[in-house]
């Protein structure tokens, strides 16, 4: 079920304004990931968090800022 509040298309189009972001998309879940998918959202939350992003910048994140928006 996709969510009815935040269309997948504005979270693609977040994740290329944000440096450094994350986009994880969940199947079989609609607006509450946190709820539906306690555990597997917990553990990427952290894994986020306890990351040291200037370090692992190559591995994991974009070093390079995003494109300006498209009009």
């Amino acid at each position: 079920m996709p969510d009815k509040v935040i269309p997948p298309e504005a979270s693609q189009r977040l994740f290329g304004l944000i440096q450094h972001a994350e986009l994880h998309v969940f199947g079989r879940c609609g607006h509450w990931t946190q709820i539906e998918h306690t555990e597997r959202f917990n553990s990427l939350v952290s894994d986020f968090l306890l990351r040291d992003t200037y370090t692992d910048l190559g591995a994991e994140g974009r070093s390079d800022p995003p494109a300006p928006p498209e009009n």
